[in-house]
């Protein structure tokens, strides 16, 4: 399933959202939380890094459940380390902790950032 999501600050609360519904109607209600806050992550750097409007994809192939969010800007996300006073530039280091997998890959209009997260269904 994909959306378009507006290019604003909107888009992270119904990024969330459709996560929710669409992880509930999947009944995978257990991986909702951890979806949420790295599609967060995701959602709030292309607003913050590129421009336009994201597109949020969630698909659940073979007992994974891939997220991606993809953005216009061809700046792929670099891994660093936030000084402790930082606010902001934790989310790689989510991705890195919480998911089964994540990356990017460029595509002919910016990139796409994806993780996978085990679904367990009950």
């Amino acid at each position: 399933m994909t959306w378009v999501l507006p290019d604003d600050p909107s888009a992270v609360p119904e990024g969330r959202h459709r996560i929710r519904t669409t992880l509930t109607e999947w009944r995978l209600d257990d991986q909702v939380d951890v979806a949420e806050l790295l599609a967060d992550e995701l959602i709030t750097n292309a607003l913050r890094h590129a421009w336009g409007k994201p597109l949020l994809t969630l698909s659940l192939i073979d007992g994974a459940l891939r997220c991606e969010v993809n953005d216009l800007s061809p700046e792929l996300p670099r891994m660093r380390l936030p000084d402790a006073g930082e606010e902001h530039g934790r989310g790689l280091q989510l991705l890195e902790q919480l998911s089964a997998r994540w990356g990017s890959v460029l595509t002919y209009t910016g990139k796409v950032v994806w993780f996978e997260i085990t679904a367990a269904r009950p």
